[in-house]
């Protein structure tokens, strides 16, 4: 990479830098005297820190309601039916 602050995009395991100059940043990590990008995105390198900005971006998982109760039919027992509205 150049010194100009162009970005490059890149995919997990591609290598963006070599040496001992850099350090690692966000979405990257140190592998030897590579720098290796973790996540598919924009690799960038200010003032020798070299990070990858997301193109795509991690949401957290849904938070689920969930009421277990135990249902007995015609000699079937069913456990951990979910419902709407506990």
């Amino acid at each position: 990479m150049t010194t100009e602050n162009k970005r490059t995009v890149v995919i997990p395991g591609e290598t963006i830098v070599e040496g001992d100059n850099y350090l690692p940043g966000d979405g990257t990590e140190k592998q030897g005297k590579k720098i290796v990008a973790l996540k598919y995105g924009l690799a960038e390198e200010v003032n020798k820190l070299v990070k990858v900005i997301p193109l795509i971006r991690s949401l957290p998982a849904k938070k689920r309601k969930y009421c277990y109760r135990e249902m007995q039919s015609n000699h079937i027992q069913w456990l951990g039916y979910r419902y709407r509205d506990c």
